[in-house]
């Protein structure tokens, strides 16, 4: 008898799932937003440029589902592509949709729900230059994109660690690390100057970049927990759980990896270590989430594409039920 097999859904059973989860999530922070969703503000100048040219939850809304789509399509992309997944899957598009909206939606900043994708466009092009030949042009993209995070959302400050991390773990040289130096402060560099122009101090972004990492909002992930009932946070328990589990499978079986899929995980739990320091820091709000959720998604996958049978099957089946029951009965 053939064991049920979680991560060989079929591509429209998927698609299915992922689009009922976010109509779920939609109609909720819709219908019964969370202040901490509505209330969202950028902490950043750029962020805040952002935002103002969608200044309507609607059109907000409407590019963070956009937004959604393309993280969970790349995600699912760069698992089967750079052989994560020793089969075709796409069940990382749904393990995205519980991690990154499963709690909450950010639906009053544009610039939150960038965030996430800047970071997976950053560690598809750190992976892709993983050759033995020069890859100049991967290595920037990958750190201009890191460097763009704290321009968007402080708190993702630490981030810009990965980029030594995957360096050194990538095996690239000095000369592209001096590449990837530039493209980490290039961001950083412009942002100042176009600021500068406009007349406030060369000073600005340092200054904006400290404040947002060290002062607490009202939109901070305590205020939000709190407002949180039953379910939700044992589905919050619960995926914490199945993240740490899955962190510790991929540890153990590191040896037996190929050498690809073995710096890929490796990436990823340093990414979700830094993304733990990100949600941590006093000025850290909803957008640490989405953060968050990209690490989460790779590390979870793993324990779905290592085993199969009834128990990932139950795991995945109550995950997915209480992330759709906590959206349609919000407060229970």
């Amino acid at each position: 008898m053939n064991r049920p097999d979680v991560i060989r859904q079929p591509l429209g059973v998927v698609a299915a799932t992922f689009v009922i989860m976010m109509a779920c999530v939609v109609i909720r922070v819709t219908t019964a937003p969370y202040p901490a969703e509505t209330d969202l503000a950028a902490d950043m100048p750029l962020g805040r440029a952002i935002d103002s040219l969608f200044p309507t939850g609607a059109a907000a809304c409407t590019v963070g589902l956009v937004a959604a789509i393309l993280n969970a399509t790349l995600l699912a992309g760069m698992i089967v592509r750079y052989s994560v997944s020793a089969v075709r899957t796409y069940l990382p598009m749904a393990v995205y949709a519980m991690t990154a909206y499963g709690i909450c939606f950010p639906a009053g900043s544009v610039s939150a729900t960038l965030v996430p994708l800047l970071l997976i466009l950053g560690s598809t092009q750190m992976i892709a230059a993983f050759k033995r030949s020069y890859q100049f042009e991967h290595v920037f993209k990958s750190a201009f994109c890191i460097g763009l995070l704290p321009m968007l959302y402080a708190p993702a400050l630490p981030l810009v660690l990965i980029v030594p991390v995957t360096l050194v773990l990538y095996r690239r040289t000095l000369r592209e690390a001096v590449v990837a130096a530039a493209g980490l402060l290039l961001p950083f560099f412009i942002c100042s100057v176009v600021w500068w122009g406009l007349g406030d101090s060369f000073g600005l972004m340092g200054h904006e970049l400290l404040a947002g990492t060290t002062l607490g909002e009202d939109t901070a992930l305590p205020a939000l927990f709190g407002e949180k009932g039953v379910w939700s946070k044992v589905y919050i328990g619960l995926f914490a759980a199945l993240t740490l589990c899955s962190a510790i499978i991929i540890l153990r079986t590191l040896p037996s990896l190929r050498t690809r899929a073995k710096k890929i995980h490796i990436h990823f739990l340093w990414l979700l270590l830094l993304c733990l320091i990100s949600l941590l820091l006093p000025g850290s709000t909803i957008a640490s989430l989405g953060v968050l959720a990209v690490p989460c998604c790779v590390t979870v996958s793993a324990f779905f594409i290592r085993y199969r049978g009834w128990l990932p099957l139950a795991i995945y089946t109550v995950l997915t039920a209480l992330m759709l029951y906590i959206n349609l009965f919000p407060g229970v």
